[in-house]
Formats: C-alpha cells, sequence, structure tokens
C-alpha cells in the first residue's frame, strides 16, 4: 500500500495529504478529521428544519451556509435541482468541511446553474465526497465556452506570482465523485487551490489544474473530453503538478489524453516573463485509450513545460507530442528539457511516436514503440508488440513481453527541491530494477 505525504512551510498554510496507491476504482481515503456536527439534507426536506436525519434540511445551498469546521453534510438519495451552489466558509486543516452522499451516486446533483458552476467553492478545506453531476433540463443554458461552466469549481483567492507564489485558498478535495458527460458543461473539475486532490472519481468530461501547486489528479476513470478534445489538463503555471493512475478512453477524433501545459493569456499566467505553462509536472502509471477511431490523438503532451516528464504510462492508439504553450498570441513559451521513460505507445495506423520541438535536454529512453511509422531515437530502445494481456481493459505484460525488466530507475525532482516519489506502479507495489515498462510491475502479477 502507498503513502505519499505532501508538506508545505507553515507560513503557506500547511497541509498534509496521505494517499493510497491503487486502480481507478479504489475506494476513498479518509479526510476528515474531528468532525464536529453532521448535519443531512433531502430532496423532501424543508431549509426551516434542523438538519437532522428525521428532520432534514432541503438544499445543499442551506448545508454551505452553515457547515462550520469539522462539519459534515450527509445528502440522502434523490436529485437535487439548484442553481449554483456557493461554498464561503472554509474548514481548517484538521476540521474540513465535508459535504457527502450518503450512498455513492445515489445523491444527483441536476444544476441549473447555466454559465456558472454547480458547486462555486471559494473556500479552504472543503471535500466533495461520493455525489454525482449533471445537468437539469430546467438548466438555462450557456451559449459559449467559459471557464465557469463545470461541475465543480474550486478558486483561488489570489492569482499566484514569483512574488507571491500561494493560492491563498487550499485544500481542496473531491473524491469518489462522478460527473455525467453533458455538452453543456464547458468542463468537468476544475481547481485553482494549492494542494488539490482529485481522485477515485468518474468523469464524463475533462479534468484541469490550473496555476496552483502541489495538486494530485489520481485513480480517475475519464471518458469524455473537454470541447477542444482534451482529457487532463495542467496549465497556467501549475508547479509540482502530479497526475497517476488515471485512465482515459478518448472519444474525440483529434482528442488529447494529457495535457501537461496549454495555452493562458498573460492576466493569469504563474509568471507573465516566463510564461511556462507547467513547471516540474509529471504523469506516471496512466492509461489512454484511443475509442475514437480517428488516428490524430495526441495521448501524452507537453506544451510549454519546464522540467516536466511522462514516465511508465500505456498509450493505445496514439502518439506524444511536444509544442509550445503561453498566450495565443506574442511570445510563446517552449517545452523545455522534456523527459518520456518506460512508457509503452502503440501507435494508431502506422502513425509517428513523437512529433513537435523542444528547447534543452530532451530526455528518452526505455520506450516501447510499437507499430509507428517513425520511432524517435533514444537510449535502450525497445521494439515489438509489447504484448498487454487486453488493449483496452488489462494493462498487464505477457510472459515474453519485451517491455518487461527494459526499463531505466527513475527519480524525480520537484520544483522547488522536493523529491516527488515515481517508484511505485499502479498497484502501489515498489518497482525493482531494472523497472518494467508501463503501468505494472511484473512482481505485482
Amino acid at each position: 500500500m502507498r503513502v505519499q505525504k505532501i508538506r508545505t512551510a507553515a507560513a503557506a498554510g500547511v497541509l498534509v495529504l496521505s494517499s493510497c496507491g491503487g486502480g481507478a476504482a479504489a475506494d476513498g481515503v479518509d479526510v476528515q478529521v474531528g468532525a464536529a456536527r453532521t448535519y443531512y439534507v433531502s430532496p423532501r426536506g424543508s431549509d426551516t428544519n434542523p438538519g437532522s436525519v428525521d428532520e432534514p434540511w432541503r438544499t445543499i445551498q442551506k448545508a454551505a451556509d452553515t457547515l462550520g469546521p469539522g462539519d459534515t453534510a450527509v445528502l440522502l438519495d434523490g436529485n437535487y435541482e439548484e442553481g449554483m451552489v456557493q461554498f464561503t466558509r472554509s474548514g481548517t486543516q484538521s476540521d474540513r468541511i465535508t459535504v457527502r452522499a450518503q450512498n455513492k451516486w445515489g445523491a444527483v446533483v441536476r444544476s441549473t446553474s447555466g454559465c456558472d458552476p454547480a458547486f462555486s467553492i471559494r473556500a479552504s478545506y472543503i471535500t466533495v465526497q461520493g455525489l454525482r453531476f449533471s445537468v437539469s433540463e430546467n438548466n438555462g443554458g450557456c451559449g459559449s465556452y467559459t471557464s465557469t461552466n463545470v461541475a465543480i469549481r474550486a478558486w483561488e483567492e489570489m492569482n499566484p506570482r514569483p512574488s507571491q507564489p500561494d493560492s491563498g485558498h487550499v485544500g481542496f478535495i473531491a473524491d469518489g465523485i462522478k460527473v455525467d458527460a453533458d455538452s453543456a458543461r464547458s468542463e468537468g473539475v476544475k481547481s485553482n487551490q494549492d494542494f488539490t486532490v482529485i481522485q477515485n472519481s468518474e468523469f464524463g468530461n475533462s479534468i484541469e489544474l490550473f496555476n496552483s501547486k502541489n495538486s494530485v489528479i489520481r485513480n480517475n476513470v475519464v471518458n469524455g473530453q473537454n470541447l477542444w478534445g482534451i482529457s487532463i489538463f495542467v496549465k497556467g503555471g501549475v508547479r509540482n503538478a502530479q497526475v497517476y493512475n488515471n485512465v482515459i478512453y478518448n472519444k474525440n477524433r483529434n482528442g488529447y489524453g494529457i495535457y501537461l501545459g496549454g495555452v493562458t493569456a498573460d492576466p493569469w499566467h504563474f509568471d507573465e516573463t516566463a510564461r511556462f505553462e507547467a513547471y516540474h509536472s509529471v504523469a506516471y502509471n496512466n492509461v489512454v485509450v484511443n475509442e475514437s477511431g480517428g488516428s490524430n490523438m495526441r495521448a501524452l503532451i507537453l506544451a510549454g513545460a519546464l522540467n516536466s516528464a511522462f514516465f511508465n504510462n500505456v498509450v493505445v492508439g496514439g502518439s506524444l507530442a511536444m509544442m509550445e504553450g503561453g498566450p495565443e498570441s506574442g511570445p510563446r513559451a517552449a517545452t523545455t528539457n522534456p523527459r518520456f521513460e518506460n512508457n509503452i505507445v502503440i501507435c494508431h495506423a502506422s502513425g509517428p511516436a513523437l512529433t513537435g520541438s523542444y528547447l534543452g535536454t530532451l530526455t528518452i529512453g526505455n520506450n516501447n514503440f510499437a507499430g509507428c511509422s517513425d520511432a524517435p531515437a533514444q537510449a535502450n530502445p525497445v521494439t515489438g508488440d509489447p504484448l498487454l494481456l487486453n488493449r483496452s481493459s488489462d494493462w498487464r505484460l505477457r510472459a515474453g513481453s519485451p517491455a518487461l525488466n527494459a526499463g531505466s530507475v527513475i527519480t524525480f525532482i520537484g520544483f522547488d527541491g522536493m523529491p516527488i516519489e515515481v517508484s511505485r506502479d499502479r498497484n502501489g507495489v515498489a518497482r525493482t530494477a531494472p523497472w518494467d515498462l508501463g503501468v505494472y510491475e511484473q512482481s505485482d502479477q
């Protein structure tokens, strides 16, 4: 079982996160400490009730307006049709505010928030657990793309800059939620908060981290993409972002799987001079499967990323890519010092394995490129069919796979010099030298 701890200095607002590695269907972690009071909400309740299990409240907004540090609101099964629910009351590091479903996905938030988020979280240490999000047929709609038109938006208090690198609001956690696919939503969940964790959930749309530090996207299944065909992206100057143990089923013919970087206008960049979109960010133990039938899926992308990397991922029917990031006009940030190691990449219809440009040093080695028309030069190339048990659903390696014992031992250093552990496989098993390629270690089978 994997245990990982992330710490910051007290001046930055201490948050310690312990995480257990595992598959996309792993149980949620216990993120609440010392709950003071538990309230109940039901579609059949009333906001004039005391919020007890026998006399529950009616709306989630009533809970958001009432809960204090350590408090929990339990949503009973049923449909909750509300406009934007606003959270402005914060928990603390040791006493979080939790809104959870009594039964996983039994409480359905059928939003009528229009272009606004279903949940707008302008507070710290909020956990949303086990809820399902959809858009009501009574929703007024949203005529154009806006980054506020999401199921959950966790906001920063201030825009981080090199001179002031904290977001102010910290510690949002989404655990075990489900976001239905719906063209009425621009994205699924977007967080600007430091130390965000988005885990153990299912998404019919994209996940985004924006201009924050030390945030994690893990153990999710993503079955849909946003307007641009992106499934998971971290941008705006994120630092130390980790994306691991996720499974993506791409359904967009020109889709993108995991995007470390992106395109952000200057007013919201972490550093308007450097314009990097992702600093020292890493994605590992992820799987991206092309279900679209199209040949242009770019599965793992670095865009305006500095010292960022992809390790031990599996791509089925797609390619790797490097490109510039930053603003749409004016000088842009080149991907700099990229790393691609220990990945399995099965190209689509003999497409190229790696495209794009970079600055600095490209570290590429021990990747298994299969069925690709133009595999790049690399250290210790691995060729041939990787012999996955099932390309769509089981990414363990068969006996005789060229990917067995073909990997390098990898370490990764974060933005502030903090080591980031990447040595566990998708089940949390410690890898032993020489590592196997892909998401599983042979000793785990």
